[in-house]
């Protein structure tokens, strides 16, 4: 025994539990990564309910082959609604992301210009 406690007897002590039991513990599963969400049964599900409400036909040039569900925006990303998707052939799809990241890199790079003429 320890010089703290010579001559007295310790009582037995309750175990102590540092880590909450597990049905207390919320669990929650790893976000997947964006390829693994576009392969899931969510994903999916949502993809085919777009291209019905989209009459199965490219929202910009009305073709129905090669049709993608693209992303309005990722605000809600792994949580989209429906409202936040469109029907897009792959061909519009291409057109519109290449013109997209264009805007988006001259819009950083007028920002940036502006900043160094202050």
């Amino acid at each position: 025994m320890d010089a703290h406690y010579r001559g007295k007897e310790r009582a037995p002590s309750k175990p102590v539990h540092l880590v909450p039991p597990q049905s207390v513990v919320a669990v929650s599963k790893p976000q997947p990564s964006y390829k693994e969400y576009l392969l899931s049964e969510e994903w999916q599900a949502k993809r085919l309910a777009v291209f019905e409400r989209d009459g199965n036909r490219c929202r910009l040039c009305n073709s129905a082959r090669g049709l993608q569900a693209h992303h309005r925006h990722y605000k809600n990303i792994f949580h989209e609604e429906i409202e936040d998707l469109t029907t897009l052939c792959h061909a519009c799809h291409e057109r519109y992301s290449k013109d997209h990241k264009a805007k988006t890199k001259k819009k950083y790079k007028n920002k940036n210009l502006r900043r160094r003429r202050k």
